[in-house]
């Protein structure tokens, strides 16, 4: 075992234990161009889940531009999918935050765990 897999699974354990409930991450995917309409096709729905530690950002870190004082800071453990930008997922709260920045947070070539910028 490396220390990587030790690492991710220190992680895992961490964000399980202290972690909100499991949440469910959608991405949407566009359909392919229909030339003979002109328009898209219907596109597909992918979903991952996990537990996730939710915080604010620093006074530091809001810079009001890229990073809002309403933006939340979100550590997901290591899911089926990597997190992209533009995923939504709905938190405890009941409202829906859009993924605005994806961090992956790595050793040795292996993902550890994610840091998200989360927008309402």
């Amino acid at each position: 075992m490396t220390l990587a897999t030790k690492m991710q699974g220190v992680a895992t354990k961490l964000i399980n234990k202290f972690g909100n409930a499991a949440v469910t991450f959608t991405r949407a995917t566009p359909g392919a161009f229909v030339p003979s309409t002109g328009a898209l096709g219907s596109g597909s729905t992918l979903t991952y889940s996990g537990k996730v530690l939710t915080d604010g950002f620093t006074v530091a870190e809001v810079n009001n531009d890229t990073i809002l004082y309403t933006d939340l800071k979100c550590t997901l453990g290591i899911t089926t999918q990597v997190p992209a930008v533009n995923d939504t997922v709905v938190l405890g709260d009941g409202l829906t935050y859009r993924v605005m920045n994806v961090m992956i947070q790595s050793l040795q070539d292996t993902n550890i765990a994610y840091t998200l910028q989360l927008r309402v």
